[in-house]
């Protein structure tokens, strides 16, 4: 396109205007090697005029009439990344994208689309006033909204937060309306988190698409009408990782909603993915979108309005103080039956439950609860083949729950079994045994490999470390533990198996800490825990290892106490946090999030408490 020329669906603007504008239904296409200097001057700053965007490669933003547009080649709105600490004040921003007015919005991106990203000035307005901006999309998916808009941002900390605040969101018809923010590659791969409209009513709404393929949404029901809802995306390249938190009312405290992990690489790094020029740091983008969803086009069109667009850094995981805002008693309903020495794992956004004895007898049910409903719900029951245990080792891996091993109820033995359960078709299915019956084990996924380590025979405790390779279906040995035990608590860190206390045959427990690096074969001893502990839950939190003391002292049962400490990866260092509202002997616990639940325990008839990090 050579300079001063129109491009298609262009007329030139009143008299008066240095530029052009588009006239009713007319299409302006910018292809990725459009450069302002090709475009002339397509500066329209009369009233119905749009800015050009100075120092930007490639538009000219229009405005006229209501249903012109401006489509883009996917690599069309790649413009230069800012640096955190960034913030957009739409009172005073003074370049970018600009609405039908020809306001800068501040942004200078869009989401890019497979085939091309499409702009509507005329749906998009700045409010100087009240510092707003407003969008009013009127159909389709995020990429082909009104303003699926952001920015490049170089991510050069460990942590960065992508932050603004819906004013009074809008209430929907229930039809999937929704707006807020998005972090991604292109309208094929992303990440959003908005305030939504659906069939059950106003919900908080988090969800991940991947290569085209869009997982569970994850949601909260919220209360509208409400003053304000501030939506926080947490970035972490390093970990490949994106929460997701909100707050309602304009005094409400942070939540957490999702955590999204093994994000690709690419999403992190634009350069990459070849968008970008610049320095080695990674950059991503990230920006504020509207979408009607499947909002009936006889209704009104919806605006949003959002007040501020922040991106801020977060601080560093390796020197992160670990905080937690609270204990939350009794905050998810109790399981349906009483449970003690029950395993409990979090997959898809949904908690599950399995094993344990009750009041009566071991429980054979798959118990599992959704935090969107706040509902529990019976699964299916375990095969006839597997025994009815306790104790038994769960994890998640590759969509799977897998159920390892586990001490068989009524007997003084351990089960060698090993079932995986499929929740997308609600089957079990049997893998490979383990070399021996084991009971009260760690057991742990690292990369496609899993992990098992300690455990109980019903007789004798175990040091072994038992290995089962991607694709083998079979176990082989790995280096031992120190020393033989089995109701430890462990997670993985870096890629490494780290193993808390413990309790050995005759019931003393272990105050031992220690890590298993894969790379090497080889256990390295840690900082002792702070006090002896047995049958606790841990998991890793922010670069640390929290560890939840269900047992304490030289002799496991004394549950008198419920500590909490945090363990420094870095520092070899213990810290004690908040302790937990009841002491539990036999609970279960599992991650969501940025929340742990504990689930069940002797004495405690099925309660549920969660502990929410700040």
């Amino acid at each position: 396109m050579s300079k001063g020329r129109l491009p298609a669906g262009a007329r030139r603007a009143h008299d008066g205007d240095d530029g052009w504008g588009l006239g009713p239904g007319a299409v302006a296409r910018i292809g990725a090697n459009t450069r302002p200097t090709a475009l002339g001057r397509f500066a329209l700053l009369g009233s119905r005029g749009i800015r050009w965007l100075g120092g930007f490669a490639g538009l000219a933003a229009v405005a006229c009439s209501a249903d012109a547009r401006i489509e883009l080649e996917p690599r069309a709105l790649i413009g230069p990344a800012v640096r955190a600490p960034h913030a957009i004040d739409f009172a005073t921003a003074s370049s970018g994208l600009s609405d039908a007015a020809g306001h800068p919005t501040g942004f200078s991106a869009i989401l890019p689309a497979t085939r091309a990203a499409t702009y509507f000035p005329a749906r998009v307005r700045v409010d100087s006033a009240a510092r707003e901006l407003l969008l009013s999309p009127a159909g389709g998916a995020v990429s082909n909204n009104a303003s699926a808009m952001g920015l490049p941002v170089v991510l050069t900390s460990a942590r960065s937060r992508v932050e603004t605040t819906l004013v009074e969101p809008a209430l929907g018809a229930g039809a999937g309306e929704r707006a807020g923010l998005w972090f991604g590659a292109s309208d094929d791969n992303y990440i959003e988190l908005a305030v939504a409209s659906s069939v059950d009513g106003p919900v908080l709404r988090a969800l991940m698409e991947e290569d085209g393929t869009m997982g569970v949404p994850i949601t909260r029901r919220v209360q509208l009408p409400v003053d304000a809802v501030r939506l926080t995306l947490e970035l972490q390249p390093s970990e490949r990782v994106v929460r997701a938190y909100a707050s309602v009312g304009a005094t409400g405290s942070e939540q957490p909603l999702a955590t999204f992990e093994s994000v690709p690489d690419a999403w992190f790094d634009r350069d990459r993915a070849g968008l970008m020029d610049g320095d080695a740091n990674p950059r991503g983008l990230v920006g504020l979108f509207a979408s009607a969803g499947a909002r009936p086009t006889e209704l009104p069109a919806l605006t949003h309005r959002f007040r501020g667009f922040e991106v801020g850094s977060a601080g560093s995981a390796t020197d992160l103080q670990l905080a937690f805002g609270h204990w939350q008693r009794g905050a998810a309903n109790p399981l349906p039956v009483g449970l003690a020495n029950a395993a409990a794992a979090t997959l898809g956004g949904k908690l599950y439950v399995v094993g344990g004895s009750g009041a009566t007898s071991a429980e054979r049910t798959l118990f599992i609860y959704d935090p969107g409903t706040e509902a529990w719900q019976a699964g299916p029951v375990l095969p006839e083949t597997f025994p009815p245990v306790t104790s038994p080792a769960l994890l998640a891996h590759r969509g799977a729950l897998i159920v390892l091993g586990g001490l068989v109820a009524g007997s003084a033995s351990a089960t060698r079994k090993v079932i995986a359960f499929d929740p997308a078709t609600s089957t079990w299915t049997s893998l490979a045994a383990l070399p021996v019956g084991l009971g009260a084990a760690v057991a742990q996924a690292i990369g496609d490999d899993l992990y098992v380590a300690g455990g109980l025979d019903g007789t004798s405790s175990h040091a072994e470390l038992w290995v089962m390779r991607a694709g083998s279906n079979a176990w082989s040995p790995a280096a031992a533990m120190s020393s033989a035990r089995h109701g430890a608590a462990s997670a993985v860190i870096d890629g490494r198996l780290f193993v808390f206390g413990g309790t050995v045959e005759g019931g003393a427990a272990l105050a031992i800490a220690e890590v298993y690096d894969p790379r090497s074969n080889e256990w390295t001893a840690l900082a002792p825990l702070p006090a002896p502990v047995s049958f606790a839950a841990a998991a890793a939190a922010r670069g640390r290892a929290v560890v939840l003391a269900a047992e304490t002292g030289a002799a496991a049962g004394n549950s008198a106490a419920a500590p909490v400490w945090s363990y420094d990866v870095g520092a070899d260092a213990w810290s004690v946090l908040p302790s937990g509202p009841r002491p539990r002997s036999g609970a279960a616990a599992a991650w969501r999030g940025d929340a742990v639940y504990v689930l069940g325990g002797a004495g405690v008839d099925g309660a549920v408490d969660v502990l929410r990090l700040e």
